[in-house]
């Protein structure tokens, strides 16, 4: 079993595969993608129906971050070690037979660009990152008023800045 990539964003479309040698075409089949977790406790995401053609199961999947609201204690055995991206696996089930896949590794990024009222950019401004996690990363945009933040974890985050308090960046969800 296998993905079509090693890493996702959201709203990536991510093709599943596995081999089904010896079915017959049309045999039902089902694949369902689990969230590894670091506490042996693997959650469930989605289940997908399929169906054996030439030997193969596939199926396609749209990436999208499910928050991992039963980690409470978790989460805080994670602030004290840093942030791991979620990882994902599949198992592709034909009958008896099943198959696991290799982990799928979230990635994600923020892009930040700040502009005055004339739409010219505001050069250095120094910014904080507010995570959902409680982490805040400071930084400083470019002499374009601009930043790109690379493998930011999935879920709610708030920008501010620091000579320029009344703009406030807040995204729900990526």
């Amino acid at each position: 079993a296998k993905w079509s990539q090693e890493e996702a964003r959201t709203g990536d479309i991510v093709k599943l595969t596995a081999e089904a040698v010896g079915f017959e075409d049309g045999e039902k089949a089902k694949i369902t993608i689990m969230e590894m977790d670091h506490d042996g406790n693997d959650d469930f995401i989605e289940e997908l129906e399929a169906e054996v053609q030439s030997e193969k199961i596939k199926a396609q999947w749209e990436y999208y971050y499910t928050p991992d609201d039963d980690d409470e204690v978790e989460d805080k055995k994670a602030q004290k070690r840093g942030y791991t991206t979620p990882e994902y696996y599949f198992i592709a089930e034909v009958l008896n037979q099943s198959a696991r896949s290799p982990l799928l590794e979230f990635k994600d990024y923020l892009e930040i660009e700040l502009l005055d009222d004339e739409d010219q950019p505001i050069a250095e401004a120094k910014y904080k990152l507010h995570l959902g996690n409680g982490i805040i990363l400071p930084g400083q945009l470019d002499a374009n008023g601009y930043v790109k933040i690379n493998d930011i974890p999935p879920g709610k985050y708030q920008v501010t800045f620091d000579d320029y308090p009344e703009v406030i960046i807040t995204e729900d969800e990526q």
